[in-house]
């Protein structure tokens, strides 16, 4: 009977242990938090705006004006965003950065889900936390800024 109880209770705590692998799964490595507001959402939106004016406008290469895009003008006023548009032979690279701010990083990964494609220049490469660093950069973006690089593929881009 004890050898039961026993397999039972293994049983149980292999179960409790898939269980809580799979609420880190769903839930991310960067759960929602209450900081993720204010700044960290601004550069989302900046970000997200940026990247559709690119959709819509496949031939863009250059810096894009804050004005052009789809965005309410005191969604910027939080942050000092940047932008680059390098249209290449394997596609369109896309870089976003705002100057950082104590906590920003953490609050933007936190809204995003923990985004690969977010982390902090250092000047010419960037890194992630997660990830280490991520490379070179196509142009050269402030020490510490929050950086964002992205490469869109496809028909017209």
């Amino acid at each position: 009977m004890a050898a039961f109880a026993l397999l039972v209770f293994v049983a149980l705590a292999l179960i409790a242990g898939e269980m809580k692998r799979h609420e880190v799964i769903t839930k991310g490595a960067w759960p929602l938090a209450t900081d993720a507001t204010g700044p960290s959402l601004s550069y989302l939106a900046y970000k997200n705006a940026v990247q559709v004016y690119v959709m819509r406008n496949p031939g863009t290469n250059g810096s894009i004006p804050t004005y052009a895009l789809d965005l309410d003008p005191s969604t910027t006023s939080t942050i000092n965003p940047g932008n680059q548009i390098i249209r290449t032979g394997n596609g369109t690279q896309i870089v976003t950065w705002t100057t950082s701010q104590p906590g920003l990083l953490s609050a933007i990964l936190q809204a995003s889900s923990g985004d690969a494609s977010i982390g902090t220049s250092t000047g010419y490469r960037w890194t992630t936390p997660l990830s280490g660093d991520m490379g070179p950069l196509p142009l050269q973006v402030p020490v510490g800024d929050i950086v964002s690089f992205v490469t869109f593929t496809g028909v017209g881009l």
